[in-house]
């Protein structure tokens, strides 16, 4: 698992660190564990032990319903923002049998037991669906619930991450949960083909290969080796996960003296993964904003954080009102 540099794919691998976005991701970064993922899209959907349930309750995972189960802990500012999210499409699948469920466990990040209760207390109508505790789960002498068994069988480490089952118990979509919801409607009204599905998330876990080689080119300034990187993410994959996008942006920011055609690059990824998100991701907004920055186009910075900001909580949101200010004080210098 290669976790890409930014606020963090998840807490406990790295230190608090802002750059220009704060969100959780990762990626798995070689060919190799591509292709020795145990659980995918497509397979039965394994065990689900719950240890208690927090908000709501029943045993999950029985067939005819559909299942949406997210993982989720108290520090993952992502997580928080996409709440509203979930119980909407609770509230709007409920009558397709649909099931919300987030899940979560200890770690030592702050998500103990006391924690999660007092945050579900807290956020109860952000959080309109159930709630479960699960069992710790630990390596290396880490526990939480990116090292759930579903995550390591699927070769993940990201927060949040969404699997979503269908009727017959077989697993249609993982990933994130601000872009399940064409899934979620196919699947809810019975209009999707398995095979389509499985064949699209396997190649979305290519082009994150792929992506981990655009990162590598970027680290090394190796522009042209990126360039050529970039156009085949954008160009050659008929499915590649948001996530791709929103990291591709992210890196190209960050350059300096950048050349038009990486740019264009990274303007072009930002703005799709903006799309996929229904301008409703924080993170995607922000880092759409930066693009717009490096361009020099501060009036569209302005607005792209603005609504960022308008959708962050906490940490996240402070910031990125700080970067809010900075486009505010250079749109209005240009106009001066």
């Amino acid at each position: 698992m290669n976790i890409l540099i930014t606020y963090q794919a998840m807490r406990p691998r790295l230190k608090f660190i802002y750059l220009s976005v704060i969100f959780c991701f990762g990626i798995s970064s070689s060919h190799a564990q591509v292709n020795n993922i145990r659980l995918s899209v497509g397979d039965s959907v394994p065990v689900l032990k719950i240890d208690k349930w927090l908000k709501g309750g029943g045993w999950p995972l029985d067939k005819g319903k559909i299942y949406l189960i997210d993982m989720w802990a108290t520090w993952c500012v992502p997580c928080i923002a996409g709440m509203p999210h979930l119980s909407m499409l609770q509230e709007k699948y409920k009558k397709n049998g649909v099931e919300v469920i987030g899940i979560t466990s200890e770690d030592k990040y702050g998500n103990k037991l006391e924690n999660v209760l007092n945050f579900i207390q807290k956020k109860a109508t952000a959080m309109n669906y159930n709630v479960a505790w699960v069992p710790s789960s630990e390596k290396e002498d880490e526990k939480g619930i990116w090292l759930h068994p579903w995550m390591q069988e699927s070769g993940l480490g990201n927060l949040p991450t969404s699997f979503l089952i269908d009727r017959s118990g077989k697993i249609v979509y993982i990933g994130d949960p601000f872009t399940i919801d064409e899934t979620l409607d196919n699947v809810a009204n019975d209009h999707y083909d398995i095979n389509i599905l499985k064949k699209n998330y396997l190649e979305g876990m290519d082009a994150d290969n792929m992506l981990s080689q655009f990162n590598n080119s970027l680290n090394q300034k190796n522009y042209d080796a990126a360039i050529k990187y970039g156009k085949k993410l954008l160009n050659d994959f008929t499915y590649v996960k948001p996530n791709a996008y929103l990291i591709i942006g992210h890196q190209v920011a960050q350059i300096e003296n950048i050349n038009e055609e990486l740019l264009n690059i990274g303007y072009e990824a930002a703005t799709r993964g903006v799309v996929l998100t229904k301008f409703e991701s924080p993170g995607f907004l922000d880092v759409l904003a930066s693009i717009y920055a490096v361009k020099r186009d501060y009036t569209s910075a302005v607005i792209n954080e603005k609504l960022a900001v308008s959708l962050s909580e906490g940490s996240m949101k402070d910031e990125q009102s700080k970067r809010l200010e900075k486009y505010l004080s250079l749109a209005l210098r240009k106009n001066e």
